[in-house]
């Protein structure tokens, strides 16, 4: 895909709705890790949020993983930190509301993890066969989905391999 963009992370999910990456307001925001999260990525479900924009930019592609044709030319997501890079396989994509299981963070309990993944492989829009593991690490895209204010657009992908950084 052409999501090629730093993420950011404030003391709240307000900043970078409308401030970019150098904090300089701007309507079109950057994109940024859900402030809850660990910045390490090792959470059981790491929100990364952006604004879907009309011209394709920042999350304005990932509503396209509603259909497998997406899917099959852009099955992985790659993200790079200062302890390597860290391919994730996308196993689900979906509309989901602001308060539903997509946005969960405590997930302590397997049972939470097992119906967090299996809300998010019921919902999917596209069957990719992909069945998560409760000790996975989850990705969780997420996005304007175009209907109102309480529904987002979110793409699930599971954690398959770091690559460590050369030293």
């Amino acid at each position: 895909t052409d999501i090629n963009y730093p993420i950011l992370q404030g003391t709240d999910n307000d900043f970078y709705l409308n401030h970019t990456w150098e904090g300089k307001e701007n309507s079109v925001g950057s994109i940024f890790l859900e402030h809850r999260n660990t910045s390490d990525f090792t959470d059981f479900n790491t929100i990364v949020y952006g604004h879907n924009r009309n011209n394709g930019s920042m999350f304005g592609t990932i509503r396209s993983y509603g259909g497998m044709w997406y899917w099959e030319r852009h099955p992985f997501i790659y993200i790079r930190t200062d302890a390597g890079v860290f391919r994730y396989e996308v196993f689900s994509s979906y509309q989901s509301e602001v308060t539903g299981s997509a946005y969960g963070l405590s997930f302590y309990q397997p049972e939470t993890r097992a119906d967090f993944l299996a809300n998010a492989l019921e919902n999917s829009r596209i069957d990719t066969g992909i069945e998560p593991a409760l000790t996975d690490r989850i990705l969780t895209l997420s996005t304007c989905s175009g209907v109102g204010y309480s529904n987002r657009w979110v793409v699930h992908a599971r954690l398959k391999m770091i690559q460590a950084e050369p030293a």
